[in-house]
């Protein structure tokens, strides 16, 4: 802005010199009409300062590391004006405060929940001449999510303990079963016709499936930022290669907030549990999150060295 003032009054002060010069009426019209330029830029300016609606673009999501950038949009009838604006920026998760502009770059380091303020917003006419502060509430929110850490040393499949059965969706074979009385719309195929013929009545045979909701993985949502970044992707990292072997799951996270019990049953849930991590509270120190009726439990740490 005192860029554009300057500037002015630079212009100010050649028309008067070329008018001391030139004393014909285009120097006084271009004199007089400088002059009243700022009003003029006033006025065409007003319609839009008091009718443009403002409001921060950014990603609702983006991966740890990748560069994002959030931006000031203008709903207008009118051509947009200059604008200027000071962004408060808060991951929810770790406590990290930045401040910045609007177009640079978004602090993803880390995962969490990343809440942009306006703190200073300003209009300008469209000469730059005239500054008009602008209270408005502006705020976003900004995902950060982690990058996956598999583990290497997860047991096979055929080591995963099971502890129950579930009737098998859509029915069909299966090498394990269940006997009850035939129902109206069961398949004849699956028929038992010996122990039909015993009983004297039609018995079914239901086909059954591992119940692997018992698999569990624990953690503690405390730490450094670079430690509760290994925390999330090792459980995001583990829960995808459960997901890869059709192994439903439960994630437990003790939080600021009290214990978090988290099913994952597919990729959906999955995003969804993942995103209740990243809104969570932190909490001091680690927690004893020991599950005495899974069968399979996995303890998630965030140190540099964990396997």
């Amino acid at each position: 802005m005192l860029g554009r003032r300057i500037g002015y009054l630079l212009g100010l002060a050649g028309c008067f010199i070329f008018f001391l010069f030139y004393k014909e009426w285009f120097s006084w019209l271009l004199l007089v009409g400088y002059l009243w330029l700022p009003v003029l830029s006033l006025v065409l300016s007003l319609p839009a300062v008091f009718t443009g609606k403002i409001h921060i673009h950014a990603p609702e999501e983006v991966r740890a590391g990748m560069p994002a950038r959030a931006s000031l949009g203008v709903d207008s009838l009118f051509p947009r004006l200059p604008l200027k604006c000071k962004i408060r920026l808060e991951n929810m998760l770790t406590g990290e405060r930045y401040s910045g502009i609007p177009g640079e770059l978004i602090p993803t380091e880390h995962c969490g929940q990343m809440v942009m303020q306006c703190s200073k917003l300003f209009v300008y006419d469209y000469l730059g001449l005239w500054k008009f502060p602008k209270k408005a509430q502006l705020r976003e929110t900004v995902l950060i999510l982690p990058r996956p850490l598999p583990d290497k040393h997860l047991p096979p499949p055929e080591q995963m303990p099971v502890r129950s059965w579930k009737v098998k969706p859509g029915g069909g074979t299966a090498e394990n079963y269940d006997l009850r009385p035939y129902r109206p719309g069961d398949e004849l195929r699956q028929i038992h016709w010996k122990m039909s013929a015993k009983v004297g009545s039609l018995i079914y045979r239901e086909a059954l499936e591992p119940a692997q909701k018992q698999v569990v993985l624990t953690l503690t949502l405390s730490g450094t930022p670079e430690e509760l970044d290994r925390k999330l992707g090792r459980v995001y990292g583990i829960s995808c290669q459960l997901l890869d072997r059709g192994a439903e799951h439960v994630i437990y996270c003790r939080s600021g907030g009290g214990l978090m019990t988290l099913e994952v049953t597919d990729r959906k849930s999955q995003e969804q549990a993942i995103k209740s991590l990243l809104t969570g509270k932190l909490t001091q120190g680690e927690a004893d999150m020991t599950i005495h009726d899974a069968l399979w439990q996995c303890r998630i740490g965030g140190g540099a060295d964990e396997a």
